[in-house]
This record gives structure tokens, sequence and C-alpha cells, in this order.
């Protein structure tokens, strides 16, 4: 017998399908016949198409799924998230253990929710789908592989509002809401706790990251309430971004490049963030987090999260975007990282000094008496890693007259805290869709994803 528990008193997501008129699903569904059918002799003379035959000829059919059907059609046609969940976790003898959350949303947990870590999993879909089997086979496959490395950790998949019933910035909301329960009901120091999404589940985590940096002005704590922000006291362990969707642009190159090695369309990515969005709503940072400015994703890295990785296709429409958003991820946490001052005279005014936890050596490995941390004498040109810290020298002193600086500083600062890795040909969040069309083989964009998982939580 499944296990439900309350959270709240909060209102349910309601699954009622939505009313259509199903004569209009008919051209569709003729549409995509068509499509497969010509992919699946143009595939083999195609310049750009997809990694493999089976998968190129699939995502012909995709692109007109995605595209044809409205949002209502859509979800008409696919069960809800908490139906899947259900479904899947019968079909992996999992017994079911759900929770509702404020504002709605809902939690389902696959494994023991007392697990060392946990890892909060926001689905893909355009905030106009439910999570497909596919995403949730994803979810327990990624569960049970890390577990099989001796990492103990189960996952908490957010079942969130869709658009356009749903609009920004509610799922924002739920989100935390997903949070606040691992920590205030579950007892979870925020450093057991990863984030993960693909899509616009990416979308979503990375706008929660922004939210927990500096808080969104319409996201509240608590339902109708007007509490103050919630903190974190710690950050959390880490954020996994798979193909986030975190720019609503339609124009860079990839679009045009990426076509027919991707299965996203424009008229798709439009139609979902015109649904997302709202009617009267602007797009800002939290929206579409790739408007964030460097300092903002700085307060990320100081308050909100140890550890990102941002994973994208390099055959996916999306991946211009991605990069300039992963540079500025970057570069936001690089500005993190300590101070780091020029070479200096070693008779400069004690005033001049730069005031830090740097370290400075002269060229004879002597210390400034006034110097906060005082290590081993080291020369100049060394770089020493020991008790998980490191001393680079960023200046090397030709003269003993000057100062060569050297940076201490833990092993995971600044830019070191983001991974970014493009896998190249591989499209949308390939290694999840993989499991959508029962396709088995493990592409190298999944293995880059569990290994850093996996050496991230061994740390």
């Amino acid at each position: 017998m499944a296990e439900t528990k309350k959270a709240s008193s909060a209102s349910v997501m309601t699954t009622e399908k939505p009313k259509i008129n199903k004569l209009g699903l008919v051209p569709v569904f003729v549409d995509i016949g068509a499509a497969t059918i010509q992919r699946s002799v143009t595939s083999p003379f195609a310049k750009v198409r997809a990694r493999t035959y089976r998968r190129d000829v699939l995502y012909a059919a995709l692109r007109e799924i995605l595209s044809g059907f409205s949002c209502e059609e859509g979800q008409y046609l696919s069960p809800p998230t908490d139906k899947v969940y259900k479904s899947i976790s019968k079909s992996k003898k999992w017994k079911e253990n759900s929770i509702d959350l404020e504002h709605g949303a809902k939690g389902h947990w696959l494994g023991h929710h007392d697990a060392k870590y946990v890892m909060i999993y926001c689905h893909g879909g355009g905030y106009i789908a439910p999570c497909t089997p596919g995403h949730m086979k994803y979810q327990f496959a990624l569960q049970k592989y890390l577990r099989k490395q001796g990492i103990d950790i189960s996952i908490f998949s957010l079942s969130y509002h869709l658009a356009p019933q749903g609009v920004y910035p509610a799922q924002i909301k739920q989100a935390l809401s997903a949070l606040q329960h691992v920590i205030e009901k579950d007892g979870r120091d925020p450093g057991t706790i990863l984030l993960a999404g693909d899509s616009a589940g990416g979308n979503l985590c990375s706008a929660l990251l922004l939210h927990l940096g500096k808080p969104h002005p319409d996201v509240s704590p608590y339902e109708g309430g007007v509490a103050s922000p919630f903190r974190l006291k710690s950050p959390l362990k880490a954020a996994l971004l798979i193909s986030p969707w975190i720019s609503f642009e339609t124009q860079s190159p990839s679009f045009q490049q990426n076509r027919t090695s991707d299965y996203l369309t424009v008229r798709a990515l439009d139609k979902a963030s015109n649904a997302y969005i709202g009617p009267g709503n602007e797009h800002d940072e939290y929206s579409e987090p790739i408007k964030a400015s460097i300092e903002h994703w700085t307060d990320v890295a100081n308050h909100a999260v140890e550890k990102i990785m941002i994973w994208g296709g390099g055959g996916e429409v999306l991946i211009d975007g991605i990069k300039v958003f992963s540079d500025r991820v970057t570069e936001g946490f690089s500005k993190s990282d300590g101070f780091i001052a020029n070479p200096i005279p070693v008779d400069s005014d004690k005033a001049n000094r730069p005031q830090s936890t740097d370290v400075f050596h002269d060229a004879r490995g002597s210390v400034y008496a006034d110097s906060p941390v005082v290590p081993e004498p080291i020369e100049a040109t060394e770089a020493l890693e020991k008790n998980g810290v490191i001393e680079q020298p960023i200046a090397n002193a030709s003269s003993p007259t000057l100062v060569a600086t050297k940076e201490t500083r833990t092993t995971a600062v600044g830019k070191d805290r983001v991974n970014v890795v493009v896998t190249p040909h591989e499209a949308h969040e390939e290694m999840i869709f993989d499991y959508v069309l029962m396709i088995s083989n493990k592409g190298d964009g999944a293995k880059e994803i569990e290994n850093w998982l996996t050496t991230t939580l061994k740390e």
C-alpha cells in the first residue's frame, strides 16, 4: 500500500485532464507519421543528423510531436507525474512514498528519506509536460548507479504545477518548498543536499539557486505568507544542470546548425516559454537565468551551493545559450575567490600591503610577520597541496626585492567549483531521452554526469 504523508494543508495539484477537441489531434498524428517515414529514408544522406539512425528517425517524430500539439493536448495525452511515479515504482518493486508540500507541490521519494545524501530532482518538459516514464526511469537508474558506487543517496522527485495553469514564479515557490521540507521536516544539513534538473528542470534549479543567492521579491517561503526569506545556514552540496533551458531566445546559430540533430524546435520552445511566463509577466533573471548578472552568481557561490556541473550536448539547439550561461556562472564563481595581489616591494609601506588571507613570500621564502597564515617557507615557484589547501604561485619573483604572491585557498573555490561539459554530437538531455525512446546504450554524456557525481559525493 502506498504511503502518502501530509506536510501541510496547502492545496493539492489537480490531476484532471484538460478538455480538448480530439479531432484536432488527427492532423498532428498524420504529420508525425509522414515525418517519420520521410526521415527514415533521408537520414543516411543527411549532412546533420543525430548520433545514430534510430535516434535520428525518432527525433524527427519528436519534432512533430513537440511542435504540433498544444499544451493542453500534450497534457491530455500524457499521464500526470504522480501517476508516472506510481507506475514506475511498481515496476521497480519500490514502495511509493509521496509527500504533499506547500503551494500544491508533491515530492516523491526514490530511495529511503534518511539516506546520507538527497538529490532534489526537477524534471524537464518545458514547464508544460509532466515527468515522462523515461525521465522517472532515469532518476531511478541514476540513484541505483550511485548506490552501486557505495554512495548512500536518495532522490526526492518534485511534482510541480504545469503551465499554463501554473505560471511563473509558482514553480520556484514549489521547488523552494521541497528544499524547505528536507531541511526543516527531515532535519537535513544543507551540505547533504543536491539540486538537479534537466531542461526546464535545469531552469528551475538555476532559478532556485539565484533565489537562495538573492531572494526573488515575489517568492515567499509560505503560501500567502509574508515571512522573511528562507536562508540556508550553509551552502548546498552541489547542483547538476542537464541541458538547462536558461534562455528563451531562439535566434542563436545553434538553432539553425543543430535543427536536424536535435528534437527541440523553435515553435515548441516559444509555445512553452509563453505558457510559462504567462500573460502580463515579464522575463527576468529568475525566469531566464542567462540574464542574471555575474555578481548575482557570485552571491550564489558565496551562499547557495558548493559546486555546479553544467552539461550540454554539442548537437542540441540550446547549446549556444548554455555556453554563454556557463561562462557567466563560471565568472561569477571566480569572483567569489580570494583577493589576488600583484608583486610588491619588500620594503613597501605596511599600509599598502594587501590585507587579506593570502600568504606572501619573498624570493628567499620569507613570510610577512603580519601574514594571517604562516605556512612552511617554500620557493616562490612551487605549488604545494597540503591538507586540502593549495598554495599556487601567481607571480614569480626574479629579484629578492620583490614579493612573490601566493594564493592560499581550498581546492574547491572560484571557477574550480564549476564543471562545464559539452559532449560532442549529443542532443538535448540525450541520456534521459534514451530512456524515453528505450535506447539502452549509455552515451559519453551520461558517463560524464555519473563520474562527476561519484567524485563529488566521495570527497
